[in-house]
């Protein structure tokens, strides 16, 4: 059965098996029963590891790493230490995976997931949606940091104003002192 693993309980594999030319599956290679398992996926992030929101998206992403039986392996952390990103970048790297995931906080990473694409596939998420296109991301699943922050003051506002509550200055709290969207936001 070319292209397919030993994966007896596929439907799959039992129509190719009964002589079918296809796998029924659009795209076929969106198959649960194509062999992904040498498949070497690498995540560098800035997200800390004791925040409660990276280690949610830690969990997510091991999860559908092993629904897609893939070797997807996350490193996260480098937020304060940007040079330290670059080297999860390059150390990622080393280990010839068949595509890199990252973050993009800071334009300073540019020139490290640049030299990465030119290798290996670059997905991006997360934060750094202005800097993808340029960073040389496929693709990215972030959001519109301007927008979303307009977005965020204008939903203050109104839940302020409905309570009879007016103001003239917003507190925000800026958690990510190198994050470049955090401007974004504003």
């Amino acid at each position: 059965i070319t292209g397919m693993s030993a994966c007896f309980d596929c439907p799959a594999n039992s129509a190719s098996l009964a002589g079918a030319s296809s796998c029924d599956y659009d795209p076929p290679d969106c198959s649960p029963c194509i062999d992904r398992s040498t498949v070497k996926i690498r995540v560098v992030s800035h997200g800390q590891v004791t925040d409660a929101y990276w280690k949610r998206m830690v969990r997510v992403m091991t999860v559908a790493g092993q629904l897609m039986n893939v070797n997807l392996v996350v490193k996260l952390g480098y937020l304060q230490r940007l040079s330290e990103m670059q080297l999860g970048i390059e150390n990622a790297l080393e280990e010839e995976p068949d595509a890199i995931i990252v973050t993009l906080p800071s334009s300073d990473l540019l020139e490290t997931v640049q030299r990465a694409a030119q290798i290996v596939p670059v997905f991006s998420f997360n934060t750094g949606t202005h800097l993808a296109k340029s960073a040389g991301s496929l693709g990215h699943i972030g959001m519109n940091e301007s927008n979303a922050g307009y977005g965020c003051g204008e939903q203050f506002q109104s839940k302020f104003s409905s309570a009879g509550i007016t103001f003239s200055a917003c507190l925000v709290f800026y958690d990510e002192l190198d994050n470049e969207a955090m401007d974004q936001r504003m």
